[in-house]
C-alpha cells in the first residue's frame, strides 16, 4: 500500500530553483565571491558554492535565501525574479539613453604656464599655432561627431594647454554650435588659469552664458610653486581673475578646484581658509602624483 512521504522529502526536493547568470572568483581556501550583472555580490564558502550549483541547496537555508533575494536564482514555479532582474538591469543602464553629456575640446595645447603636473604635452606660448591651436575645420568635425549624440543636454568643456590664448576658435565653436544645436540644450565652460581674462572675453561670456573653471592650489607661495609662470604671479592673476568674473557676468559663474601636491599636504588648513576667503562654499580635490622608479624597485 502507498504512503505519504515526509515532509522533508519535500522541502529537500532537488531542481526547486534555476541559476541566474553570475561569476565567482576564489579570495581564499574556503570563500568565493560570487557577483550578477546587476551589481549584486555575495561571499560563499566553496562547500555551498557547489551545492548551490549541483541545485542541492534547501530552500529553508539562509544561504538560498539570501541568493535569493539578491538574484543569483530563480524559483521554479515563480518567474517575478526574472522580471526584477531584468528591471534592475533596465535601471543599471538607463544612463545609456542619454549617452554622453560631455564633451572636451582641447583648443590650445599652448600655455604660458608651467605648471609640474599638468597631463598634457603642453607647448610654449611662442610655438607654431597652426600645429599645436585647433583649426575651423577640426572644430567644425568636432562640433558634427558631439551633436550626434542622443543626450539632450551637451556640455562643452575648452580645454588646454589655455583654450583661452586660441579664443577666436571658442568664439567660432559657440557661434558655430548655436546654429546647428536645434532642440538641445548646450552649456559652455571654459577651463583656464584666468592669467588671459579680458573684458572682450568677459562679454562674450556674458551674452553667451559661459561659465568658468580655474585652478586654485591654496595660498599665494603653494599656489605659485605649484603653477609656475613668468613673473611669478600666477596667483594674483587667479584671484584677480575671478574678482573680475564675478563682478562682470555673475558670482556662481567661476568655480575652482585644487590638485593635491606633496607640498599640500601639510597646509589643509591653510588651503580651506584660502576658499574661504574667496568666497568658495566647497572645494573639489584632484589628485596627482608621480613616481620615479629606480634600480632595485627603490621609489624616489
Amino acid at each position: 500500500m502507498a504512503k505519504f512521504k515526509d515532509l522533508n522529502s519535500f522541502s529537500n526536493k532537488k531542481n526547486i530553483y534555476n541559476l541566474l547568470p553570475f561569476n565567482f572568483d576564489q579570495i581564499d581556501n574556503d570563500i568565493y565571491l560570487a557577483t550578477n550583472f546587476v551589481g549584486e555580490h555575495i561571499l560563499i564558502k566553496k562547500s555551498d558554492l557547489g551545492r548551490f550549483v549541483n541545485k542541492e541547496l534547501t530552500s529553508t537555508s539562509n544561504i538560498y535565501k539570501e541568493l535569493k533575494s539578491k538574484h543569483f536564482l530563480y524559483e521554479n514555479k515563480n518567474d517575478i525574479a526574472i522580471d526584477l532582474l531584468a528591471l534592475k538591469k533596465r535601471t543599471k543602464l538607463n544612463f545609456l539613453k542619454e549617452f554622453t553629456g560631455l564633451h572636451i575640446m582641447v583648443t590650445s595645447l599652448r600655455c604660458e604656464h608651467s605648471c609640474p603636473y599638468c597631463q598634457v604635452s603642453r607647448a610654449n606660448t611662442n610655438s607654431n599655432k597652426n600645429i599645436y591651436d585647433m583649426s575651423h575645420d577640426t572644430a567644425i568635425k568636432s562640433l558634427e561627431l558631439i551633436f550626434q549624440s542622443p543626450n539632450n543636454n551637451i556640455k562643452i568643456e575648452f580645454q588646454g594647454g589655455e583654450p583661452l590664448l586660441n579664443f577666436e576658435i571658442i568664439k567660432f565653436i559657440v557661434n558655430h554650435s548655436e546654429k546647428i544645436k536645434g532642440t538641445k540644450n548646450v552649456q559652455y565652460v571654459i577651463a583656464t588659469n584666468l592669467a588671459m581674462i579680458n573684458h572682450e572675453i568677459l562679454e562674450f561670456a556674458k551674452i553667451n552664458n559661459i561659465f568658468f573653471s580655474t585652478s586654485l592650489d591654496g595660498p599665494e607661495s603653494l599656489h605659485n610653486k605649484n603653477r609656475p609662470r613668468k613673473g611669478n604671479n600666477s596667483y594674483q592673476k587667479t584671484i584677480e581673475g575671478i574678482e573680475k568674473i564675478r563682478e562682470s557676468i555673475g558670482y556662481d559663474k567661476i568655480s575652482a578646484l585644487m590638485t593635491t601636491t606633496k607640498d599640500s599636504l601639510s597646509k589643509s588648513k591653510e588651503i580651506i581658509d584660502e576658499y574661504i576667503e574667496n568666497g568658495f562654499s566647497g572645494i573639489f580635490f584632484k589628485t596627482t602624483f608621480s613616481v620615479r622608479i629606480c634600480n632595485k624597485n627603490k621609489i624616489l
